[in-house]
Formats: C-alpha cells, sequence, structure tokens
C-alpha cells in the first residue's frame, strides 16, 4: 500500500512538474511573440490608433457629463435668482408693514413719549413719573415696548437703560 501511495505521490509529482515545465514554455512563448510584436510597427500603429480612438470616447463622454452639469447649474442659479426675488419682495412688504402705526395703551404711549423727551429712560424714572408702587409694573411695560421694537436696551451697571430705536 505505502508504494502505491509513493509512486501515485511520485507520478503526480511528476505530473505537476510537467505542467509547469508546459505552462513555462508557453508563457515564454508568448511573451517572445509580445516582444515580436512590439518591434512590429504596424501593430504600435494599430495600438496607439486604439489609444487614441479611447481617449476620444472618454472626452466625449466627459464633454457630455460637463453639459449636463453645466445646465443643473444654471437651473439652480435661476431658482436661487426667484428665491432671492421673492425674499426682496417679502422683505418690501414686510418694510412697508413695518411703517403702519402700533396701536398702544395710553400708559405706552405716555412711556414712550418719556423716552423721547429724555432720550433715555430706567425703570425708576418711569415709576416716579407715572406714579407705580414699585418698579416691576415699570420694568415690565419697557420690557414689553422692546420686546415689540420699538426701544432699544442698555444695561449700565445694574440698571437697564431704554431708548428710542
Amino acid at each position: 500500500m505505502e508504494n502505491e501511495e509513493n509512486a501515485y505521490k511520485t507520478d503526480a509529482n511528476a505530473a505537476a512538474y510537467r505542467l509547469m515545465d508546459e505552462t513555462k514554455g508557453q508563457m515564454k512563448k508568448e511573451a517572445q511573440e509580445i516582444a515580436h510584436m512590439l518591434n512590429n510597427p504596424v501593430f504600435l500603429a494599430a495600438l496607439m490608433n486604439r489609444t487614441v480612438n479611447e481617449r476620444e470616447n472618454a472626452n466625449r463622454l466627459l464633454k457630455g457629463i460637463i453639459e449636463r452639469i453645466d445646465q443643473k447649474f444654471l437651473q439652480m442659479d435661476e431658482r436661487v435668482a426667484k428665491l432671492e426675488e421673492r425674499l426682496k419682495t417679502q422683505n418690501r412688504e414686510l418694510e412697508i408693514g413695518a411703517g403702519e402705526e402700533i396701536l398702544l395703551p395710553k400708559q405706552d404711549e405716555d412711556i414712550l413719549g418719556l423716552v423721547k423727551r429724555k432720550g433715555h429712560v430706567c425703570a425708576d424714572e418711569v415709576k416716579r413719573e407715572f406714579g407705580y408702587k414699585g418698579p416691576n409694573a415699570a420694568s415690565a411695560r419697557l420690557s414689553k415696548l422692546y420686546q415689540m421694537g420699538l426701544l432699544q436696551k442698555q444695561q449700565v451697571g445694574r440698571k437697564v437703560y431704554y431708548k428710542m430705536k
């Protein structure tokens, strides 16, 4: 049995070596043919022609892609222009709307009049002028006018002063 296995291994090794030699020979032959073809000017011209054709095809494809990208950019530019125009229109409408008079309670109008006269006021000044018991009511009214966008707020130390916008 061992002899048969050794014989099989020997036959398998011999077959493998024969196959390797044949493959090696075929590869050498093909390499020589390629080397011979590379010396052939007709083959080189055909190879160069094929390379040029491939580049032309690639350039054509790239040109088409670039044209489509340019079209998309033009569409995007048009959309952006429309959006900008729409924003300008809305801003004009807001400015026109902002010019409309805001109806305020009498006390708030009086506070705005005080701010216009003095230039700037704090909650304590409003409290004294209008006879509020504490500064909270005056501060709340000034804060509300600030939130409505009618006054500017500026903190100086611990006091908050309000002035006209």
